[in-house]
């Protein structure tokens, strides 16, 4: 397994598209052999659209939905967590559909 503190990478947040593809490069070669990877957001208030898709959505997209079951998200504040399960769940979308959802209005 590996672990990463994602404060190392992107202090406080909220993180870019560069910080998250660090991040992504950390966590790749465990992900590659269908290892276990932990996220520990603690100390992270906020992270962008542009780091979650870098670092989750990327990976959804490249290796399957089921990468979200050896992933492991640690100390997310709820906006972290809701940013994060926002863009798993559209990358998941992507990778069974081949298009990302369409916005509906309500």
């Amino acid at each position: 397994m590996v672990a990463v503190r994602i404060v190392e990478f992107i202090g406080r947040g909220p993180g870019t598209r560069h910080s998250g593809a660090k991040v992504r490069a950390a966590l790749e070669p465990e992900a590659a052999h269908g290892g276990n990877c932990a996220l520990d957001f603690a100390e992270v208030d906020t992270v962008t659209h542009s780091f979650a898709d870098e670092v989750i959505g990327v990976l959804v997209r490249a290796r399957g939905p089921d990468l979200l079951d050896r992933l492991t998200f640690l100390n997310c504040s709820p906006v972290v967590r809701d940013t994060l399960q926002f863009v798993a769940d559209y990358s998941a979308h992507f990778w069974t559909t081949g298009t990302f959802p369409t916005p509906t209005s309500t």
